[in-house]
């Protein structure tokens, strides 16, 4: 007779094979392991920072208030209910930037820091003034397929004649590219070929400060430059031709920044990136204008 047969419902499964348990790593194992995961994730970062992007400290306050390197405070100035920005180039010479509720920005305006001077600043306790020091974000692609354009916020190695060891790279912003022809209104407002600037947003507001005093450390006259003498020491610009090689940078702390009004032009190769992103403080991270 033929074996009989079980049924489909009959039939078990077979159980699962039980799962293989890997020999434990010896500590000496684990610990090359993590090695190699270290030293993967090294160089990565050095790739990214070496080709692509670097993180930069705002050292000092010639960026101000854009970005911000040193003793701040924020207190109502003139009664607005908005806070305005306080910047101590040291301890005797604040400087005043005031809130435009319009616009949201600090003004760097030679009217507003001259009404806050240290004169008149009201009394700010102590206790409200900080140390900031701005981490931005750097492009260093950037430039790579162009030359930077005007209003961008710039990172530069230091022209040679005013190169210092400890301090190789600056940061300014870009008001010149080779060739413009740079003047500026009654006001301080950027004039460029002949017309008003106001791209980015930020030259709308924005008023420079014409005259330089030529006793200033690293000052320099530049052919290029159409100046006006005031006295022994102190001359206003009233025209400047820039160079085809060369752009011209400017801090937003026109008041307070050694930048091209004394030293002249950035050979176009000195350009290192553009800074595009505050990552620190987190209250202020954004995107840069």
């Amino acid at each position: 007779m033929p074996a009989p047969t079980m049924s489909r419902s009959d039939r078990k499964a077979a159980p699962p094979p039980a799962p293989s348990t890997p020999p434990a790593k010896s500590p000496g194992a684990r610990v090359r392991e993590l090695a190699d995961e270290l030293v993967l994730v090294f160089l990565l970062v050095m790739f990214v920072k070496m080709f692509f992007v670097e993180l930069y400290k705002i050292p000092s306050g010639s960026m101000t208030p854009t970005l911000l390197g040193g003793t701040v405070a924020f207190v109502d100035l003139n009664g607005d209910g908005h806070k305005d920005l306080v910047y101590w180039e040291d301890a005797t010479q604040p400087l005043a930037f005031v809130n435009d509720p319009v616009t949201g920005r600090y003004l760097a305006n030679r009217t507003i820091q001259a009404r806050f001077d240290a004169g008149n600043l009201p009394f700010i306790p102590d206790r409200l003034k900080h140390n900031v020091f701005d981490r931005i974000l750097v492009d260093k692609m950037a430039y790579w397929l162009r030359n930077p354009r005007r209003g961008e916020i710039v990172i530069f190695k230091v022209p040679a004649r005013i190169f210092k060891p400890e301090a190789p790279i600056y940061v300014k912003r870009l008001v010149g590219e080779p060739g413009d022809l740079v003047t500026f209104d009654t006001e301080g407002r950027l004039v460029v070929d002949n017309r008003p600037v106001d791209r980015p947003a930020f030259f709308r507001t924005q008023r420079y400060k014409t005259t330089i005093f030529t006793r200033t450390d690293g000052y320099d006259d530049q052919p290029n430059v159409v100046y006006n003498t005031l006295d022994a020491f102190d001359r206003r610009i009233l025209a400047i031709k820039v160079p085809p090689d060369k752009a011209y940078v400017f801090g937003d702390n026109t008041a307070g920044s050694l930048d091209s009004r004394y030293w002249g032009g950035v050979p176009l190769p000195n350009f290192k990136g553009r800074a595009f992103l505050r990552v620190l403080p987190l209250g202020r991270f954004g995107f840069l204008d």
